[in-house]
C-alpha cells in the first residue's frame, strides 16, 4: 500500500539522482568547453573535441554507479560507462597520433592550468566508474559465506 511516506522517499531518492545526473552533465559541459578552447580555431588540439561527446554519457552514468544503492543499477551503469570511457580513450588516442601530437603540446605549452583541469574531468569520471564498478565487487566477495 503506497502511504506518504513511501512517495515522500521515491521522491527523495529521484530529486538526489537527478543531482547526480546533473553534475555529470556539467561535467561533461565542462569538459566540452575546454576542448573547445583546445581547439584554437582549428589551429590547436582538435582531437581532444571528441572527448566531450561521450562523456555526456559516461559521466552521468558514472555519478548515477556512485550514488546508487540499488547494485544491479550500479552494476549496469558503472559497466557502461567503463566501456564508453575505454572506447574514448582508444579512439582520442588514436585521433591525437594521427593529428600530430605537436598539436597536444602547444596546448600544454598554452593553458597548461586548463588542461590539468580538462584532464581531471576526464579521467575523474573514468575512474569513478571504475572504483565503482570495484567496489560492487568487493562487497559481493565480503558478502560470500566463508566455508571452514
Amino acid at each position: 500500500m503506497l502511504t506518504a511516506e513511501l512517495i515522500s522517499a521515491f521522491i527523495n531518492e529521484i530529486m538526489r539522482m537527478a543531482g547526480y545526473i546533473a553534475s555529470g552533465f556539467v561535467c561533461a559541459l565542462s569538459i566540452g568547453v575546454l576542448t573547445l578552447l583546445f581547439t584554437g580555431a582549428g589551429h590547436g588540439w582538435t582531437s581532444g573535441i571528441y572527448s566531450a561527446f561521450p562523456s555526456f554519457a559516461g559521466a552521468p552514468l558514472a555519478a548515477v554507479a556512485w550514488a546508487s544503492s540499488r547494485k544491479n543499477v550500479t552494476r549496469a551503469c558503472s559497466s557502461i560507462a567503463i566501456l564508453i570511457g575505454l572506447g574514448t580513450d582508444i579512439f582520442l588516442f588514436s585521433r591525437t597520433l594521427e593529428e600530430g601530437s605537436n598539436y597536444l603540446g602547444r596546448v600544454w605549452e598554452a593553458m597548461p592550468l586548463l588542461f590539468v583541469v580538462w584532464f581531471l574531468l576526464f579521467a575523474g569520471w573514468q575512474v569513478v566508474a571504475v572504483l565503482t564498478f570495484m567496489h560492487q565487487d568487493a562487497i559481493s566477495i565480503s558478502r560470500k559465506p566463508q566455508i571452514r
